[in-house]
């Protein structure tokens, strides 16, 4: 049976750097340590990838579970494309460099992205013009309050921007033990057309050309939560109707507009916040940062609830200068 920590440090685990800790704390290493967990309440617990997307605000009373499975295996292919499997404790970019490595296409826009492959599905991560649901073939997960193994298709995971079911109806109930990507082979068809990727290229850009170029431009834009405590975007970008958004093109020549579904717009959040005047604050130990407003960061020993009041702060500039409430994307405790 996986070790109970009582009173578990949370601090090195989050990549905000906040001081907190878990009343209760399983780290879970094996699919052998699944029927060893004991039974839990949905609502007492917390489940953990990486800790590149919370922010505690307190200490977390009940119990923390961590899924810390590891292994990256190729499963079978066919002409066109090859099915990789990753435990839900691998590091997402260490999956992404696997793929690069053996040319196989689909979720190179996405390096250096922090978190665990657990954690990608549930929030349906996303940059640089692809998103994670476009790779994902099933996800295998481990039910904490029947005890029973679940395996979900693509259609099953109910995918949108930055949502899936396990982000609402199963939060914190499905422990995410492993994921099955379907990543295609060469030739591929690069998405190059997001901001200035495709004039960084060279001639005939391969996948590695295109991971390191995204690469470059993540380092030059975001700060390194190893050095500056952050959990990258703190707020998704707002998609709204159609007619708000050719409104706000009328007033706001200049804002940054991208078709989503029928009958729906998303507007950067980057453009708001700074157009809102929040690019660069500070309010006591937290800011926005200068290069990236969308990146909330501690500046030294801030508290959960100091990056939480600047959140606020934030939100509540943007609606009275353009009446849109920015949804967090970090998840708050």
């Amino acid at each position: 049976m996986p070790s109970i920590k009582n009173q578990h440090d949370l601090q090195p685990l989050n990549t905000f750097g906040i001081k907190a800790s878990a009343q209760y704390f399983i780290e879970v290493s094996s699919e052998k340590d699944l029927p060893e967990l004991p039974e839990l309440k949905q609502d007492k617990i917390l489940i953990m990838g990486g800790g590149s997307n919370i922010l505690f605000t307190k200490d977390f009373e009940g119990i923390i579970v961590q899924m810390k499975i590891s292994g990256i295996n190729i499963e079978g292919e066919d002409e066109q494309s090859v099915i990789v499997s990753a435990g839900g404790g691998v590091e997402w970019d260490e999956l992404v460099a696997f793929a690069v490595l053996r040319n196989l296409g689909g979720i190179e826009n996405l390096s250096i992205i922090p978190g665990s492959v657990g954690a990608a599905p549930v929030q349906n991560i996303g940059a640089y013009g692809m998103e994670v649901k476009d790779t994902i073939e099933k996800v295998e997960c481990y039910d904490l309050m029947t005890g029973m193994t679940i395996t979900f298709s693509n259609r099953d995971c109910g995918f949108s921007y930055r949502y899936s079911v396990f982000k609402g109806e199963f939060k914190n109930r499905l422990l995410i033990t492993k994921v099955y990507f379907r990543l295609k082979k060469p030739p591929h068809t690069l998405v190059t057309t997001y901001g200035n990727i495709a004039e960084l290229l060279p001639e005939n850009p391969s996948i590695t050309d295109v991971r390191n170029i995204i690469t470059g431009i993540r380092q030059s834009k975001l700060p390194d939560h190893k050095v500056t405590g952050n959990a990258g975007s703190f707020f998704k970008n707002p998609v709204v109707h159609e007619q708000t958004a050719l409104k706000l093109k009328e007033l706001y020549p200049g804002i940054p507009i991208f078709p989503e579904a029928t009958g729906l717009a998303k507007i950067s959040a980057a453009w708001l916040i700074d157009q809102s005047g929040c690019k660069g604050i500070t309010r006591g130990r937290a800011g926005t940062h200068p290069k990236q407003p969308l990146v909330l960061i501690n500046l030294g020993g801030a508290s959960g609830s100091e990056i939480f009041e600047l959140a606020q702060y934030v939100q509540g500039e943007v609606y009275e200068k353009f009446g849109i409430m920015l949804e967090p994307e970090v998840n708050v405790y």
